[in-house]
């Protein structure tokens, strides 16, 4: 169930503009990465 959750996660930051920056794997356990996502902020012109 906390895979399903982690992956819902990802799947909105990633429909919000955010992208992965950092993937350290096999963090939480054997398969299961730790994501850490960003998203750049808008220039002002």
């Amino acid at each position: 169930m906390f895979a399903e959750y982690l992956e819902l996660t990802r799947e909105f930051d990633r429909k919000n503009g955010y992208y992965e920056e950092v993937r350290i794997r096999e963090f939480y356990r054997a398969g299961d990465d730790k994501l850490v996502f960003r998203k750049s902020p808008k220039s002002v012109e």
